[in-house]
């Protein structure tokens, strides 16, 4: 959609609303009903769009990714982590949830060595060497080694 790309966004979800009345088996149409509600900060709506995507389409790394964050933005960290890992058993190399899942780990469930080992995941599935990603890792193995895990 052309007004999604331009990022006209309140245009873009009237028509995606459209769409999915019309066609309600379509996952597509919620997942970016749910970017938008983001985008607007609207977590609540986000999760609702995600989900509806999720139930027509649950194997979609890319949404569970997204429900991932929507639910650790609303302070869900164990159904974050799920959907992470859930995004991540379905597609491996999938660099967005692996730096999701650090995050998380790192900052909000103080899981130090999952974060490191999910951070360097993203890193190496990174084209060429993310430098703020490598600070992250070397303060992680900083802090582990100082035993503060």
């Amino acid at each position: 959609m052309e007004c999604l790309k331009k990022g006209e966004n309140k245009r873009s979800l009237t028509l995606l609303k459209s769409i999915t009345a019309r066609y309600p088996d379509l996952s597509g149409p919620w997942l970016n009903q749910g970017i938008i509600h983001i985008n607007f900060n609207n977590l609540i709506e986000a999760e609702k769009a995600f989900k509806q995507a999720l139930a027509i389409y649950p194997d979609n790394p890319y949404t569970l990714n997204m429900l991932g964050i929507v639910l650790r933005e609303q302070g869900q960290f164990k159904k974050a982590k799920q959907h992470y890992e859930k995004a991540l058993k379905i597609d491996k190399h999938y660099a967005k949830a692996h730096l999701n899942l650090g995050i998380l780990a790192d900052l909000y469930l103080r899981n130090f060595p999952l974060a490191l080992d999910h951070f360097e995941q993203y890193q190496a599935l990174q084209p060429t060497s993310d430098r703020r990603i490598s600070g992250w890792i070397k303060d992680l193995k900083r802090r582990i080694r100082a035993g503060k895990v």
